[in-house]
């Protein structure tokens, strides 16, 4: 929440495309006061909803239709005729509601179009354990897809050194759950995960980004 006050975290990741989760209804409104940036938003639960940002000289071309409150779906267009679909994903607790957050996953990965467009899902997955998790990894995977972080840093699941999540802003209450997940093709040249001083203890959020360098190559 507070996107606007927080704008200069999000500058200072100087990225092209990301994900926010938990960010307020006005989120798009205030992103594309500025004419560099264009905005997709997913309300949710609790006043609070997903959103994907992209920055010039990205931007977004259109949303893409999906039944779920979780997610947003958008396809980016870039530099040189660069074109990819960009999903944000955040596994929310509703209530009442049938679906866990592996639930609200699936849910996502059988709507995500069987096409050729480049794929890349990334958001708060709220859930790193258990077999349900690991079954979607397996399902991105036999679309194609990777976690950024375990292709780079060359680990398996569940055995992630990077904490991305600070339960109750807590240094000891610490999870991996939030993901980026690309083409399996695509040449990382970096995954950088934020730090619990600057994102935490500041108060900009309880989770810290996960940011992926792409090789244009």
């Amino acid at each position: 929440m507070g996107l606007g006050s927080k704008w200069d975290a999000i500058e200072g990741l100087n990225v092209d495309v990301l994900t926010v989760q938990e960010c307020e209804h006005e989120t798009r409104q205030r992103v594309e006061a500025d004419p560099d940036w264009t905005a997709r938003y997913q309300p949710g639960p609790y006043d609070r909803g997903v959103a994907v940002l992209a920055r010039s000289p990205y931007r977004i071309e259109r949303r893409e239709r999906l039944e779920s409150q979780s997610s947003v779906s958008t396809v980016v267009v870039g530099p040189t005729g660069l074109r990819f679909r960009f999903v944000g994903f955040w596994a929310v607790t509703y209530e009442p509601t049938p679906e866990c957050y592996a639930e609200q996953a699936l849910r996502l990965i059988q709507q995500l179009p069987r096409d050729r467009l480049r794929t890349v899902v990334a958001g708060d997955f709220n859930r790193s354990q258990g077999k349900d998790h690991m079954s979607n990894v397996g399902s991105l995977h036999d679309l194609g897809l990777v976690s950024a972080y375990h292709a780079h840093h060359l680990v398996e699941p569940r055995n992630e050194k990077h904490p991305t999540s600070y339960h109750l802003l807590n240094k000891l209450n610490a999870h991996h759950m939030d993901f980026v997940f690309v083409p399996a093709e695509w040449h990382l040249r970096c995954v950088e995960i934020g730090t619990f001083e600057d994102y935490v203890v500041t108060h900009h959020s309880d989770h810290v980004p996960v940011v992926v360098s792409i090789d244009p190559r």
